[in-house]
């Protein structure tokens, strides 16, 4: 009689935090606002500079300008003909730019290279990730990545020097994508499974939203360092949540810290105002005690465990292709802007319609089935667009084909988050993360590389056909998770595969 009793105040500590959102609560509301603005400081950060370093608009004030005027006022008359601001020229924009400023208009390489070190700082921010999020924990982690992220881009408003402001750009890459990445892992383990398909989605949405923030406050605000005050500004509230949420329990239980773990379940049943009973409860974590993992003890993992080591090549593999796909599409909604702001616009509509279609298909099917169906349609688009067939002035086979393509590529994107998070036991999911996250990093480079190599339209789409192609074979190795709890550990990762007679169970 004693063993039934201790059976049944068992429990995992999963099934218990699925057990206090059983219902809409205040604990839910919480947790959506959470998710909305991790979702969107994303957007702001990575988009920042678009907004505050374009090229504006001059005009000949001298007849020396004004007989070299044939370019339609192009840079490269300014900087090839040594005119002078000022006297030969004025700029007609009362928007300033850094690119004024800090005279870089005659370096598109500068410009350039600016964009670029902010992905050079979100691979170190992921790298960084790999050793904090399980060493140091989700919370810890994501608010440090916060607090760099927030210190640089309100420090940007007072730089005085290009030098300067490339460092400060570095930083909130590196603060950007420690933050997002940390929190949407806190994220993830603190809301109810059943739930995660609609909070990973409203994420995804959260992003988009970001597009419309950053257009306003750059279309209403004139001064680029003002525009970084207020992003800046933004993202500081943004960040709030971060100091009110206790660390993840299913992040405590996998170091160990029983204790603390059933205390932050009862502060979670205390914010829903849930009677569910957590006296005396045995909080179960695997098959044993969950333990502080050295870093290199956690990568033998992956040889000790053949299965995990197929799961996360395969997925790292999908998180490449999909950003390559996402940022190399040569068309897009981002064509039919005839504005900046209005171009960026059209981005958020087109990356809002995919988002909101992962969550419809993920009502209908699994997690597996939608990444192949995603991956299915790409390639399938891809190939079709191959055909030579005009529909209008405007329109074309290759257009058209290539916006279902941008639609593909983008759902997949926004579903990897919450497969890759399902996939990963609980004692290497900031590992997998991060890791996924850092291919998708290389990935970006490389896309619009590839988008404007010397090839023709028709080897580079059937290149990304078959890019597409290939993770609907490699998807075909991972496993269905829609309704299951996550893995503690790669135990259960192997007891996973064995269960749905994966290869290399």
């Amino acid at each position: 009689m004693g063993e039934q009793i201790v059976e049944a105040k068992s429990a995992n500590v999963e099934e218990k935090v699925d057990e206090i959102g059983r219902r809409p609560n205040l604990l839910l509301v919480v947790l959506w606002a959470w998710a909305t603005t991790v979702g969107m400081v994303g957007c702001l950060s990575a988009y920042l500079g678009v907004f505050t370093g374009f090229l504006p608009r001059w005009q000949c004030v001298t007849e020396k300008c004004k007989v070299l005027d044939t370019t339609q006022l192009e840079v490269d008359t300014i900087c090839s003909d040594n005119l002078t601001v000022g006297t030969d020229f004025i700029w007609t924009s009362d928007r300033s730019s850094f690119t004024v400023d800090l005279h870089l208009y005659c370096s598109p390489s500068s410009l350039d290279l600016f964009h670029s070190v902010y992905y050079i700082g979100s691979l170190l921010g992921l790298l960084l990730g790999c050793l904090l999020y399980e060493r140091v924990g989700r919370r810890r982690a994501a608010s440090a990545g916060a607090a760099v992220l927030c210190l640089s881009t309100l420090g940007s408003s007072l730089a005085g020097s290009y030098t300067v402001l490339m460092l400060l750009r570095v930083l909130q890459g590196l603060g950007d994508q420690l933050g997002y990445v940390g929190a949407y892992i806190w994220l993830f383990e603190l809301t109810p499974f059943r739930y995660r398909t609609f909070f990973n989605s409203w994420m995804a949405i959260a992003w988009v939203v970001g597009y419309p923030t950053l257009v306003s406050i750059s279309y209403y605000v004139y001064s680029w360092r003002y525009i970084c005050v207020a992003v800046g500004t933004v993202q500081v509230l943004c960040q709030l949540p971060l100091l009110l949420f206790p660390d993840s329990p299913l992040y405590l239980m996998s170091r160990g810290r029983y204790k603390q773990a059933s205390r932050v379940l009862k502060q979670l049943a205390s914010l829903a105002k849930s009677n569910v009973d957590l006296e005396g409860v045995d909080l179960k974590f695997g098959e044993g005690k969950g333990e502080e993992i050295p870093v290199l003890k956690q990568v033998r993992e992956f040889a000790k465990h053949p299965g995990m080591f197929v799961e996360t090549g395969a997925m790292c593999w999908d998180w490449f292709v999909s950003s390559l796909l996402f940022y190399g599409l040569a068309y897009g909604w981002d064509k039919f802007g005839d504005s900046l702001y209005v171009t960026y616009l059209y981005v958020a509509v087109g990356e809002l319609i995919a988002n909101v279609g992962v969550l419809l298909v993920l009502k209908l099917v699994g997690r597996k089935t939608a990444l192949l169906l995603f991956y299915t349609g790409a390639t399938l688009s891809f190939f079709l667009a191959t055909i030579n067939k005009e529909m209008s002035a405007l329109w074309n086979a290759e257009r058209v084909m290539s916006m279902f393509a941008s639609y593909f590529a983008a759902s997949s994107f926004c579903l990897l988050y919450l497969y890759t998070g399902e996939l990963a036991p609980t004692s290497h999911r900031g590992m997998v993360s991060a890791t996924g996250s850092i291919f998708a990093r290389i990935s970006a480079f490389s896309g619009p590389l590839l988008s404007s190599a010397d090839l023709s339209n028709t080897a580079r789409l059937c290149l990304f056909g078959t890019l597409a192609g290939s993770c609907v074979l490699t998807s075909c190795l991972l496993p269905e998770t829609r309704g299951r709890t996550v893995p503690d550990t790669p135990a259960h990762v192997k007891l996973r595969r064995q269960e749905q007679t994966l290869f290399m169970a």
